[in-house]
């Protein structure tokens, strides 16, 4: 099933899919957004901007972006989301573009696995980079291996390494349904 998945003509047909939900759940949910003021003044500080949230929501996260901040006043330089460079993670990278959000692409080395390349540096490279010319960085603290709902090293460092500022992002849900996965 996985590598009907990876398929590029299925991939893409997903990533749309995943796009349209997420869009149907932004304008079929009730918002209420806790700190507004707090989080508009912080996408508006000059300077690079990191937004970490976890993993568990990243495929609602965006819905709460359609529904809100890409409203707020434009920022002179890109919004990214850092996304794995695994094939599995292209559905996901696709439906953001829709969303006018572009993907920096690679992950943290498996230690297991040393002699795989994730693209991690690259990546930080990048996200730094964006970050001094004040753009915004949506990254997941958790990672996809997890452990969930534990910060990382790496908003951190990337922030440390840009000046940027970081501002937390996170969206509680009530009268839903898990998945029997951890992200």
């Amino acid at each position: 099933m996985k590598s009907i998945l990876r398929f590029p003509p299925i991939a893409s047909a997903l990533g749309y899919l995943i796009w349209c939900w997420m869009v149907l759940v932004a304008r079929t949910s009730k918002w209420t957004i806790v700190g507004a003021e707090r989080a508009n003044a912080a996408w508006h500080a000059p300077g690079g901007l990191v937004v970490p949230a976890w993993h568990e929501q990243i495929l609602l996260l965006p819905a709460g972006w359609s529904r809100t901040m890409r409203h707020w006043k434009r920022r002179p330089a890109p919004v990214s989301m850092l996304i794995s460079l695994s094939r599995d993670a292209e559905p996901v990278a696709m439906a953001i573009e829709h969303l006018g959000i572009s993907s920096i692409r690679g992950s943290k080395a498996n230690a297991r696995k040393k002699d795989k390349n994730k693209g991690g540096l690259r990546a930080v490279a990048q996200a730094v980079g964006q970050l001094k010319d004040g753009g915004v960085l949506c990254i997941t603290p958790d990672g996809p291996r997890g452990p969930a709902l534990s910060v990382g090293d790496g908003p951190i460092l990337i922030a440390q390494r840009a000046g940027a500022n970081i501002m937390p992002y996170a969206i509680a849900i009530k009268g839903h349904r898990r998945l029997n996965s951890w992200d």
